[in-house]
This record gives C-alpha cells, structure tokens and sequence, in this order.
C-alpha cells in the first residue's frame, strides 16, 4: 500500500513496548496472582522433574519485587546423586524495571537462603532414562547484587570419610563488609602418590627450565 504524501514511516520504540509488556504483566499480577503462583510452581516443578526429584514447599510474595518459598523438602523418585535436600526459607528480591533497562543483570537483586540441608553421594548417577531425556527448561545463570546464606549444612559421601560442612554462613554486599564461616568443616584424607608428586616436580622443573632461559630464545621465538 503506498504511503500518502509527507506521511511518516512507523518506527518501532523498544521503550513503549517494554512499558506495555510492564503494564500488561501488573494487570496480570493484580488481577490474576493466583494463575501466576500456578505457572512458577510449574516451572519449579519442571525443573526438579529434571533431577529426578519430588518437591514440597509453600510460596508467597508480591510478585512484582519479592518471591519466598519456605519448608521446601526433596525427595528422590528414585535412586541418584541427591539423598537429602531441605530449605527452610528462600528469598528472592528482583525488579522487573531493572530486567527492562539492563537486561538480566539488573533483574535480581538479593537472594537470602537460610536453614538448607543437603546431603549427596557423587558416585550414583541419575537413570539412564534421565541422562537420555534433553532438558526442556533451562534457566539463566543470574547473579544477585546482595547474597546470604545462614546455617548452610553440606555433605559429600566420599570414600573414607564424608566431606562435612555445618553452620556455613555467607554475606556478600556491596554496601558493607562481607564474611564467611563455618562452625564445622571436616575434609576426607588426601593420600599423595609417588605419581602426583613426579607430576608436580616435573612441571616445576620445565618451569624454572623455561624462566632460565637466555632472553634471546624469546626474541628468536618472537621473530618468527
């Protein structure tokens, strides 16, 4: 259709139309809160489908900046890796303002877990017909801007003794000074052998072999 004279051509404002999506999503979330509730227990539910796992937990929040879920408890369908995993609070704060201007860095903001046991044996795998299956959800690595863990308990079954970790505590923010500790760490025994240390003493021979060697070896090395 040809446009009439002195008419304009229609540009695309990426800005309008992430302040749509963002008006569309509140009346959405005003109006509908419980279908979103349904639809990120779905996604919760995909996702731990995917490492064979059975979940039970409680989620509230507003929605629109905040996401808790608390007394979250796992249980394995069947035999694999993870053999005990329990949160007692998880909490997420984003902003759906900062995921439209600076993308998925800008979206979540603090994350805060505390009162967590989980216990895994490395040695089991998943079935055959998990590892076969693709995964059809997968989320994005993000980062938070604030992050606490409080009484994180940990455990490794390993060969010997189990890689323990009990009362792990973390905080990271860039507003104050962080720490980190732990009120129990215990660490299975490491055996040496002749091998690993012929391997360790021969690597630090071609090191200081490479560091003694003329200055012209590296100009002739250059120029070619």
């Amino acid at each position: 259709m040809a446009r009439g004279f002195g008419s304009k051509p229609m540009r695309k404002n990426p800005k309008r139309a992430a302040l749509v999506l963002l008006g569309l999503f509140t009346l959405l979330a005003i109006f509908r809160r419980p279908l979103l509730f349904r639809l990120t227990r779905y996604f919760i539910a995909r996702a731990a489908e995917q490492q064979n796992l059975s979940l039970n937990y409680e989620m509230s929040g507003s929605i629109f900046t905040n996401l808790r879920i608390t007394k979250l408890t796992a249980t394995p369908k069947e035999s694999g890796p993870v053999e005990q995993l329990e949160i007692g609070s998880l909490r997420l704060s984003y902003s759906l303002w900062g995921l439209m201007r600076k993308g998925l860095p800008g979206f979540l903001k603090s994350a805060a877990l505390a009162d967590a046991m989980s216990v895994i044996d490395p040695s089991k795998s998943l079935p055959p017909a998990k590892k076969r299956k693709k995964q059809s959800i997968k989320f994005p690595a993000l980062l938070p801007e604030k992050l606490s863990i409080e009484n994180l308990n940990f455990a490794s079954r390993q060969t010997g003794a189990d890689l323990v970790i009990k009362g792990f505590n973390l905080l990271l923010d860039p507003e104050r000074p962080g720490f980190l500790r732990a009120r129990t760490v215990q660490l299975p025994p490491w055996k040496w052998s002749p091998g690993m240390a012929r391997s360790r003493l021969t690597s630090a021979h071609e090191i200081s072999s490479c560091q003694s060697c003329p200055a012209s070896n590296h100009k002739d090395s250059a120029a070619r």
